[in-house]
């Protein structure tokens, strides 16, 4: 047995007959020229045998032979159709264009940023990805194959399932779920098709979660001519802008419209078009329970915060209540014969009696032409025509080359129109407003306009280029900073002048960190709109010296006497950023307290923000300035060395205490601190390398 003889369908050895007799695969069966040659060796180990499924916009998924192991696997190959290809034959992946490069680039990484996490991941309802390589100018993901349908398949044959087995059959892919959240990661496109109900030893389906979204959606948002970035019905509203804030409750929104479609048999309206006329139907109006409906109801609400806000919390809303005894979920019927889902191997005994069927009708149909066998030319006469007929094609192509010359002239001609026009405005919604337009004309200054919209936004300081950050100008002048009502290192209560300057409106955020970093030091993985914790002074440095670097602008921390002035809004006398009535706290701070379940015994009484650990920056109300989160949340790093009696020694103007010990101050409380530690005036410490998983930090604009 060689290569040359397994069937690229299931890799039995059928010699060099075709179609294969074992599964009934025709390789002479044309396919997409995207995909890579059958039978070719990656890695010097995995050959590559039938695509699985459709290919996607984003990646191809071939059936594999681990030639070591001798196992049978899928191999996922990253290859958004739109950005790039491969000539016919040819294995290279190559862009289309320089600037598809730019994206395609970018897609990658966060393909292999997806990939190393979920390398990473042993769950039994999530795809199990074996190993992770590059080549070919791409990468490749191997991961474990299945034999199987996909839920869409049962569905579109069965039309919906009993609410009881349609619970029992999700909650398992909603276990894996929590478990790709731990990890700080989203799917972004769950939805039937993606849901794989793999066929276990013994009998029975294991359901799976496959096709994560992360490299789709990061190169999505980042170019107009790319579409293909979630599935109608069951994308949720955020995802169809690019500033829409996402987070777990995307996931839940998606896996809600799952469940609707199980119990209900109808895909939920697009959340694009609900915004305007919300004609979703609950689901009691197809027989559901009243308790599914509402839960449904409530996932798939429109605006983020009225949904679960964890995967946790959506599973408690649906679950069962032990009624009856629970029934294995639907097996899937074993006819009429269904074609391959995502990754299936085709069955011999589907396969074996229909290909004996089409062999029958082809000696059938030979045999009623064989006395009209003088219609058909032969021998030279057919060479000719066939010679005719390729001179015929090689004269179409010329007329299309020159046809497609003549068009990239005129679009050339175009794109210099607009250009002109473009440099003469000089502003930045022009030069935004060529890049979203020039697509059509191939883009020809698209770098030249990048380089001059970088210039003016490097000029306006209310948002970071690079992470997206904003910041407030806070206007300077002079306030009583300390508390005559606080610990003694808050005293003595004395004047202090701040100039001019720009601070965060947030906390920096674990999507901005990573973006800089490459990595998230987390506790809390809940988000890329959650603050980021767990960072030391040290680390916080490491972060100001690479954004820095980026050149787009110069950040530092705020010194004690600038936080302090922007918390109390300006100066003013406020214990808290925002509000000096304690009972109104919880609107304006995420800190420990009872209603909240808070896991310390010092929680506050009488208050509830929401949110036992961290919450998304910008949830609660911002003080005077605009400011958010400036109490609780996370205590936020500063630039001071801290000694307890610094107020003593400071100077009247922009202090800061740069001598005296080694520990570095930190501001503003957290979520698991009480009210006290959350003013405006309270200072803490700790040593410039601790950690902590309430420690974050808010950056200043120079």
């Amino acid at each position: 047995m060689t290569n040359n003889t397994l069937c690229p369908g299931c890799f039995s050895d059928k010699g060099h007959v075709n179609p294969c007799p074992h599964c009934g695969y025709d390789e002479s069966v044309g396919r997409s020229p995207l995909a890579l040659p059958h039978r070719t060796l990656l890695q010097d180990q995995f050959l590559i045998g039938r695509i699985l499924g459709k290919p996607g916009g984003f990646g191809v998924t071939y059936l594999a032979r681990d030639c070591k192991l001798e196992t049978i696997l899928a191999i996922k190959e990253y290859l958004p159709r739109d950005l790039a290809g491969r000539e016919t034959g040819r294995t290279t992946v190559v862009p289309h264009s320089r600037e598809d490069g730019k994206l395609f680039d970018y897609g990658l990484d966060q393909f292999l940023v997806e990939a190393r996490t979920l390398v990473q991941l042993d769950h039994p309802n999530i795809v199990r990805v074996r190993h992770l390589f590059e080549a070919n100018a791409t990468a490749y993901l191997v991961m474990d194959y299945y034999r199987g349908q996909s839920l869409g398949e049962l569905l579109d044959r069965q039309g919906k399932l009993p609410e009881q087995d349609a619970v029992r059959l999700l909650m398992p892919v909603l276990d894996g779920l929590r478990a790709v959240h731990a990890k700080g990661f989203l799917h972004r496109d769950i939805k039937p098709d993606n849901i794989y109900l793999a066929t276990i030893d013994g009998g029975g389906i294991r359901p799976i979660l496959l096709d994560f979204g992360a490299a789709r959606q990061a190169v999505g948002e980042r170019s107009r001519s790319l579409s293909v970035i979630f599935t109608p019905g069951y994308a949720p509203f955020e995802q169809y802008h690019r500033k829409g804030k996402q987070g777990p409750w995307t996931d839940i929104y998606s896996a809600a419209a799952v469940l609707y479609r199980m119990v209900t048999g109808e895909t939920p309206p697009e959340a694009n078009e609900r915004v305007a006329e919300d004609d979703l139907q609950p689901a009691a109006a197809f027989g559901v329970s009243r308790r599914l409906s509402d839960a449904l109801g409530r996932a798939l609400a429109i605006q983020p915060p009225q949904r679960p806000q964890s995967v946790q919390g959506f599973q408690t809303a649906i679950a069962c209540p032990p009624e009856r005894s629970p029934s294995p979920p639907p097996e899937p019927p074993s006819s009429p014969p269904t074609p391959p889902g995502p990754v299936p191997q085709p069955s011999r005994r589907n396969w074996l009696p229909w290909a004996v069927v089409g062999l029958l009708g082809v000696a059938l149909v030979l045999a009623l032409l064989r006395p009209f066998g003088d219609w058909f030319p032969a021998g030279d006469d057919g060479e000719q025509q066939e010679a005719n007929r390729q001179t015929e094609l090689e004269r179409q192509r010329q007329l299309e080359k020159q046809r497609q010359r003549e068009e990239t002239e005129r679009k050339a001609q175009r794109d210099l129109a607009a250009w002109r026009s473009t440099e003469q405005r000089n502003d930045s919604a022009g030069y935004q407003s060529y890049l979203n337009d020039c697509t059509a004309n191939g883009c020809g200054y698209r770098s030249q306009a990048e380089a001059e919209l970088a210039k003016l936004a490097a000029q306006d300081k209310t948002r970071d280029p690079v992470t997206g950050m904003e910041f407030v100008q806070v206007p300077g002048g002079c306030y009583q900073m300390g508390s005559d009502d606080g610990r003694s290192n808050e005293k003595p209560v004395h004047e202090v002048c701040v100039d001019d300057f720009w601070l965060g409106k947030h906390e920096v955020t674990q999507g901005q960190w990573t973006r800089i970093m490459g990595d998230n030091p987390s506790t809390y993985k809940s988000g890329e709109d959650y603050p980021v914790e767990s960072v030391s002074w040290d680390d916080v440095q490491a972060f100001i010296g690479k954004l820095n670097a980026k050149g787009s602008a110069q950040y530092r921390l705020p010194t004690e006497a600038e936080w302090e002035y922007a918390c109390r809004s300006g100066g003013k006398d406020e214990t808290w950023a925002g509000t000096s009535t304690k009972s109104r706290l919880d609107d304006y701070a995420n800190i420990c307290d009872e209603g909240s379940n808070c896991q310390y015994d010092w929680k506050e009484s009488g208050l509830d923000d929401g949110y036992p650990q961290t919450a998304p920056v910008g949830h609660f109300t911002a003080n005077d300035l605009g400011l958010y989160d400036m109490s609780g949340n996370v205590w936020e790093w500063v630039q001071d060395i801290y000694t307890s009696d610094a107020y003593s020694n400071h100077s009247r103007n922009n202090p800061v205490n740069t001598g005296g010990g080694s520990r570095r101050v930190y501001r503003g409380g957290g979520w698991d601190g009480f009210a006290a530690s959350a003013r405006c005036a309270s200072r803490d410490s700790s040593a410039p390398g601790s950690r902590s998983r309430s420690l974050g930090v808010r950056l200043l604009r120079n």
